[in-house]
């Protein structure tokens, strides 16, 4: 198809080349549907469930719950979509199905002294223009500024959720904060509840802070508990986890 199917010719495996492939040319996102909360992509005679599911990096086991029915290359706001099909025997009589597409890129670092505005929150800043600005085009993209305004982006979205940035202070127990001492504060395993309650992992977690996917954390409500696993606990909510084991400094895991 060539510029035929767009001006972007990386579209069909959403930029990402190296992971995301399409070797038979089936399943195609719509171009009406680009930057909407939900990107609609059509079915050829031969596409599965897995198929689209491995295409966007989703988990195929909860298709059900993650994806709609849709009339059209475009959701309108009239219509919410139907349910999806449990199996590709149904699939079949289906031409236009729809899939989460919003990304939150939640730049919380905040506040502090002179030297967390010089240094430490330009962090977010420069990771949120090469991960949001040149790597996720064609996702609607929200992007909430404090831990509070990121749980509650989470919990307005949570169905339609594909995928998500975090830049934030970390602590070893749990907690996401805007600055060292900062008040504005909100615990891992809230937001992960968030997440979870649409029954579906979301695609990809990046949390970008220190002891995000800390395997010997402690979780707030009991502080002399047996360590709490993070990390498995961010694999129960997302296909593809990113974050950091210890201290980030720079982008290196201590």
């Amino acid at each position: 198809m060539e510029e035929e199917g767009g001006i972007n010719l990386y579209s069909i495996c959403l930029n990402n080349l190296l992971s995301i492939y399409d070797i038979l040319g089936l399943w195609s996102a719509t171009s009406e549907s680009r930057c909407d909360k939900r990107r609609v992509y059509k079915k050829s005679k031969n596409d599965t469930i897995k198929s689209l599911a491995n295409e966007i990096g989703m988990d195929e086991t909860t298709f059900y719950l993650w994806a709609r029915i849709e009339d059209g290359p475009k959701i309108s706001s009239a219509k919410t979509g139907r349910a999806a099909p449990k199996t590709d025997a149904e699939l079949k009589s289906v031409c236009y199905i729809s899939v989460p597409n919003i990304w939150i890129e939640a730049d919380c670092l905040r506040g502090g002294g002179i030297y967390d505005h010089v240094i430490v929150n330009q962090g977010g800043t420069i990771g949120s223009f090469f991960g949001q600005t040149l790597g996720r085009w064609g996702y609607h993209t929200l992007k909430p500024k404090t831990p509070s305004e990121l749980l509650q982006t989470v919990q307005a979205n949570a169905k339609d959720l594909y995928g998500m940035t975090v830049y934030a202070h970390g602590t070893t127990n749990g907690y996401y904060i805007v600055s060292p001492g900062g008040t504005d504060a909100i615990d891992q395993l809230t937001l992960m509840r968030a997440i979870r309650g649409t029954g579906y992992r979301i695609a990809k977690a990046n949390m970008m802070q220190c002891y995000s996917i800390n395997p010997n954390g402690t979780v707030p409500t009991r502080p002399n508990a047996t360590p709490f696993n993070y990390k498995k606990a961010w694999e129960n909510t997302a296909v593809k986890v990113y974050g950091y084991e210890g201290m980030n400094v720079i982008g290196i895991d201590f």
